[in-house]
């Protein structure tokens, strides 16, 4: 809405307003318009107290809103995984239609005219990109935006359990020089299997460091297991897991142990 008064003391008019708006006596112009975005040539008219009169023309402009487009931040997607976001927005006049100016979302992610980003990730890293959201009266906003494809993380720490407890306590250290292997384990989820059903390693062998440690980056959602050969000379080998920790670290969750 609106509201500019004019000089006091004499009668005031308005030739002609755009709809929602209107003029008083006393020369307050107020309202809420609906029109769309446009130019309005209008002629005020003043009468004193005597009926002599005049008039001025005006060129009212009915400008656009400020579109809001959300979310503000995309949320992550994940390699080789479905992904879905719906954008909104608001403070114009619906329908809105979506359009990539410049700069892509990752591959194998697109944008409808309606708004929607959805595929499935090809690439890793981040992809930046600009929209354009019109509304259904020609107004319209830019916003630059990004989505991040990330992978997951399996990895951390092969060592010494040297009391048996399936738990890593203070002072037992890292295993250097161990070998540790990523697998997947075919369609039965299973640790061993023919077929359909057989392991395959993903990757190459990593070696632990000094500190024991290992990672595996960049995965896609799914199963996998973790095959550790220890160094020659370590004096045990693994042998029946501990149970009763599952889930709380660095154990193997009592699975069977491969081959």
């Amino acid at each position: 809405g609106i509201s500019k008064q004019m000089p006091a003391g004499k009668q005031f008019k308005l030739l002609q307003t755009p709809a929602g708006l209107s003029l008083t006596p006393s020369g307050t112009l107020s309202g809420t318009t609906n029109v769309p975005p446009s130019v309005h040539n209008l002629t005020l008219q003043v009468v004193d107290a005597y009926g002599c009169s005049a008039s001025v023309d005006y060129e009212l402009v009915v400008a656009c809103n400020n579109i809001v487009v959300a979310p503000a931040a995309l949320p992550k997607a994940y390699y080789n995984t479905a992904y879905s976001q719906a954008l909104s927005a608001s403070n114009g006049t619906a329908p809105y239609t979506w359009t990539i100016t410049a700069g892509a979302p990752p591959p194998g992610i697109s944008m409808s005219a309606e708004g929607i980003l959805s595929g499935t990730s090809t690439t890793f890293g981040t992809a930046s990109f600009s929209l354009r959201v019109t509304d259904a009266n020609g107004c319209f906003t830019v916003a630059d935006l990004n989505i991040t494809v990330k992978g997951l993380t399996i990895g951390d720490l092969v060592y010494d359990d040297a009391n048996f407890n399936g738990v890593k306590d203070a002072g037992e250290s890292g295993v250097s020089g161990a070998i540790v292997q990523l697998w997947d384990p075919g369609a039965d989820f299973v640790v061993g299997g023919t077929g359909a059903d057989a392991d395959t390693q993903i990757g190459s062998n990593v070696t632990t460091g000094a500190d024991g440690r290992y990672l595996f980056e960049f995965l896609p959602p799914g199963r996998y297991f973790v095959k550790v050969t220890p160094p020659t000379g370590l004096p045990y080998s693994g042998a029946s897991p501990v149970g009763i920790d599952n889930g709380i670290d660095n154990d193997n969750n009592a699975a069977n142990q491969p081959a």
